[in-house]
């Protein structure tokens, strides 16, 4: 018995020796973990995609628990991939680490795990292979783990990229490893390449009547990727005529209109992408665009937050400088967004005859498109003017021929034009945006070097284009916002608080547009004045007729404080002609609707028809006060037009004031 037991202790020592020789690392077993993890969230993912169902249809896109599940997966997969740094590697100097300490992103990327795959590699493995495991469960459902792999590759932008939240807001994440994943998603072997040759090894064959089931998860990662990434210009010529195939759909069945849904969306984030600024860019590409979640009862983000989130940005790009041959942060940002309007401007080409035909049709809708709103075709067709017809006026579209550029710019301006034209306020303020961006393009790139009237006019027949859909939407929204017949029947009544503000939003672009914010005199908004006050003068100017266009006096008032600013540069310098035009015409015009308003009153015209025009040449004398100011106070002579015209004006409105 002595001797069994000594054998036995003997045989556990050796046991214990062995076991002790073949005890695996902490990086491994953290590494195994991780790939379990992701093993397991890929199987869960692809039971919850097979039992995904819409009635009795298979759902086309991907449903909350499906994104969900991505996001846990995709946060899973950085973790494994750039698993956590050792204690005390991690950069001490500069308020936000970004880089590492010598500032190369090639160190960023060091962080990476070398067993370990790149992160579209993960997810699309890890579902690959729990879909062909789970085949007893799945059956033929092929559409399944195709929507599972779609779901899962879909999340990895948002959930590393997007505001931290969910999975992400609960772990610990190096902020280099963001910056790394962040590059990795960006590039064409590692993330673009991946990413479209792993959305076409699960599709499932197209037959007629399940396009939009397959093609919907395709389109849907794809958007997600463009609210995040830099799209190459390959790409979005392979995707979007697939998501311009069903924009002009109106069938909702067999997927149809969540697939047209998110045809819009993916458009739309194409377009939207190219809006931002390089600021923006950089702050996505470091994982900074979300800053902290937001915290219960805290409704907007303190000065100190967002000056510590500025020196982060700052000390981010201070610490690289692009060294060992890299561009820096700042180059790589600008050339993204460079590329970025490229492909919005390709994207439009490529599907603005389906959106015209999209956008007319849902203007002549029963609801004239109010309940699409922002993300059906009259919001993609705003989001395309915003970006691509700036660039097209900037001259950097240099792979499109002057001719094919200008035909572009007209088909979104007649478009723009006939949202401006809507009978819904709701669709009107969709333009909004886009006028200003078009205004905003056109005094960046015009010639500064506008002395006279005829040098405004030498340029190019693309910005006559741009100054002329400025002026002609401006003109419609501005008509458009009229008060109803009997608004001012019953004063006791309150307001149309609704169109009272879209009558100030209105008030607010013919201001801009006429370059009232220019910090200098600027020959593209001196002839969008010059067009207005125009218009404005030959409708006030009545003759006999009792009052002017309630419309029309409204908008000439609006002009005063651009006219302000062209009166103080003449009380010094009366030898710019184009300065005397404007002012000129519009002491007339103040002089005419102050006469008709005299008028009016001696006629005895009934209150509710005089107080709306009365009321607005109120308001437009004590606005034009400032001009009236600077030609009373020029010293020297002054020119007998600008003379006569001051006078008449002044005699009119104090009349009518007085009356």
């Amino acid at each position: 018995h002595t001797h069994t037991a000594a054998t036995q202790q003997q045989q556990q020592q050796q046991q214990q020796h062995a076991t002790a020789n073949h005890c695996i690392s902490l990086e491994e077993e953290e590494r195994y973990k991780g790939q379990m993890t992701v093993f397991l969230l890929a199987t869960v993912l692809c039971l919850a995609s097979a039992s995904a169902r819409d009635g009795n249809e298979v759902m086309a896109g991907s449903s909350p628990l499906l994104s969900t599940l991505g996001s846990a997966l995709s946060i899973s997969a950085l973790r494994l991939r750039y698993p956590p740094p050792a204690p005390g590697s991690r950069p001490k100097s500069g308020s936000f680490p970004h880089t590492a300490t010598d500032g190369s992103a090639s160190n960023a990327a060091a962080l990476a795990d070398p067993n370990i795959p790149p992160l579209v590699d993960i997810v699309a493995q890890s579902v690959t292979v729990s879909a062909d495991e789970a085949e007893s469960l799945l059956g033929s459902k092929r559409h399944a783990s195709h929507r599972a792999i779609c779901a899962a590759i879909a999340s990895l932008p948002d959930s590393i990229l997007g505001v931290p939240g969910g999975a992400r807001s609960r772990i610990s994440v190096d902020p280099r490893s963001i910056r790394a994943a962040s590059a990795e998603l960006r590039s064409g072997e590692e993330g673009f390449g991946l990413m479209a040759r792993a959305l076409e090894s699960r599709a499932p064959p197209v037959a007629e009547g399940n396009e939009a089931v397959v093609h919907a998860p395709i389109i849907e990662a794809c958007q997600s990727w463009a609210s995040y990434l830099t799209l190459p210009v390959e790409f979005i010529e392979h995707t979007i005529p697939l998501a311009a195939r069903y924009i002009k759909t109106t069938d909702d069945g067999n997927g149809l209109g969540i697939t047209r849904s998110l045809s819009f969306a993916y458009i739309i984030a194409v377009f939207d992408a190219a809006s931002h600024s390089v600021e923006e860019l950089l702050k996505a590409n470091l994982g900074l665009m979300g800053g902290s979640v937001p915290q219960l009862n805290r409704k907007r983000q303190s000065s100190k937050s967002k000056k510590r989130a500025a020196e982060r940005l700052q000390d981010a790009i201070q610490s690289d400088r692009g060294k060992d041959g890299e561009e820096s942060i700042v180059v790589e940002a600008e050339r993204e967004l460079l590329q970025r309007l490229c492909g919005s401007c390709r994207a439009a080409i490529l599907s603005v005859d389906e959106l015209k035909l999209a956008v007319l049709k849902e203007l002549s809708s029963p609801d004239g498109g109010e309940n699409s709103g922002g993300e059906g075709p009259i919001g993609c067709l705003a989001a395309c003017a915003s970006s691509c017809l700036p660039f097209l006026l900037s001259g950097d579209a240099s792979q499109l021929p002057p001719s094919d550029s200008l035909l572009l710019f007209q088909s979104i301006s007649e478009l723009l034009l006939r949202i401006s034209s809507s009978s819904s306020p709701t669709v009107r303020a969709l333009s909004y945006g886009p006028i200003l961006a078009i205004h905003s393009g056109l005094v960046k790139t015009w010639s500064s070097a506008c002395a006279t009237r005829h040098e405004t006019l030498r340029q190019s027949e693309l910005h006559q284009a741009a100054i002329d859909v400025v002026y002609r939407c401006t003109m419609v929204l501005a008509t458009e916002c009229k008060y109803p017949p009997g608004y001012f029947s019953d004063l006791t009544d309150n307001n149309d608080e609704e169109l009272e503000i879209e009558r100030n939003d209105v008030r607010d672009i013919i201001r801009t547009v006429s370059g009232s914010d220019d910090t200098s005199p600027n020959g593209a908004s001196l002839l969008i004045l010059e067009n207005i006050l125009r218009a404005c003068a030959d409708a006030c100017a009545v003759g006999d007729a009792l009052l002017p266009p309630e419309t029309a006096v409204h908008t000439f008032s609006s002009l005063a404080k651009p006219l302000n600013k062209v009166a103080s540069i003449l009380s010094s310098n009366q030898t710019n002609t184009v300065y005397k035009y404007l002012l000129i015409g519009a002491l007339r015009t103040l002089g005419d609707i102050s006469e008709t308003t005299i008028r009016a009153f001696q006629a005895n015209t009934s209150r509710n028809v005089i107080f709306p025009v009365s009321r607005l040449i109120c308001l437009a004398s004590a606005a034009f006060a400032p001009s009236m100011r600077y030609v009373a106070a020029v010293s020297g002579p002054v020119d007998d037009a600008l003379k006569q015209a001051f006078l008449r004006a002044l005699r009119g409105i104090v009349q009518a004031m007085a009356i």
